[in-house]
């Protein structure tokens, strides 16, 4: 399955915004509002900081990857959503492998995220592409590597991890 991550265009943030759109029914009922106020924010411009990418299917735009280097060792994967005719067809597996061999060609040997613990879906992906729980409290996650995601936390999130 072929995927390919291309860094985002000022552009591409209304195709951002639409994923996100489109994301709101498998998440309102546990982030009610979310992904409404951040197809908002993406339509007013691009982060600045993040290394984003839109996910391309061929030659089809089927979701969009936000990262931080947010340690000399570990990245942080922000945002990884697909369209929802996307789901279940390896796409997201296939991009997590990209984002993967691209970092260790970095020599950056660690990836975490912040999965809803309410998400099981979210969570059974990603434990499913062999990354673990390694926090489970507000603490554990605030406090990981001397507070590095602090700022990245959200309440009811738990902390993935791969060693790659």
């Amino acid at each position: 399955m072929e995927v390919k991550l291309i860094k985002a265009v000022e552009e591409d943030r209304y195709f951002i915004a639409e994923v996100c759109r489109e994301t709101i029914p498998l998440y309102n009922e546990i982030s009610p509002g979310f992904f409404e106020e951040q197809a908002e924010i993406f339509e007013k411009q691009l982060p600045e900081g993040y290394d984003i990418y839109i996910i391309n299917h061929g030659e089809e735009k089927v979701g969009f990857l936000i990262t931080k280097k947010v340690d000399k060792d570990i990245v942080y994967i922000v945002m990884l959503y697909l369209l929802p005719k996307y789901y279940r067809k390896g796409i997201g597996s296939t991009t997590l492998k990209s984002i993967e061999e691209s970092v260790r060609k970095d020599e950056i040997n660690n990836i975490v995220l912040l999965a809803d613990n309410k998400a099981h879906w979210a969570k059974s992906f990603y434990l499913k592409n062999n990354y673990n729980i390694i926090g489970e409290s507000s603490e554990e996650v605030k406090n990981f590597k001397g507070g590095i995601l602090g700022p990245y936390y959200i309440e009811g999130t738990i902390l993935m991890h791969k060693e790659l």
